[in-house]
């Protein structure tokens, strides 16, 4: 059996199945989620996210990993800054090498690495 690599959903039949950047997904999280966020689901590597506020994060830094999602939010692990405020220094000091969880809403772009 056949599942979606986003919310495993089981396929009952082929024209269920969406081929997303080589992924097989269900047609619901094809229409929710960015090709790039769903490559990241699936793809021990590392990438880049901007969010509403204008800070850019890099998720997998020196350690890649697998973003995850739950619900409305996405976890990123292993995360850098590239852009932050110089008044920020507390979420880099408590994100820095770590994960953080962001808001689907919140993410105005998402990149993969060099795969």
């Amino acid at each position: 059996m056949i599942r979606c690599t986003v919310c495993e959903k089981a396929f009952v039949c082929e024209n269920e199945i969406v081929d997303v950047l080589g992924f097989e997904v269900c047609k619901e999280c094809a229409q929710k989620y960015p090709p790039f966020l769903i490559k990241a689901l699936n793809d021990v590597w590392y990438g880049y996210v901007a969010l509403r506020n204008g800070h850019v994060l890099r998720w997998g830094e020196d350690n890649p990993g697998t973003p995850k999602i739950q619900g409305n939010w996405v976890y990123f692990p292993n995360v850098v800054w590239i852009n932050k405020d110089t008044k920020d220094d507390f979420v880099d000091f408590a994100t820095q090498g770590r994960g953080v969880w962001v808001r689907l809403d919140d993410i105005v772009w998402i990149a993969d690495g060099n795969s």
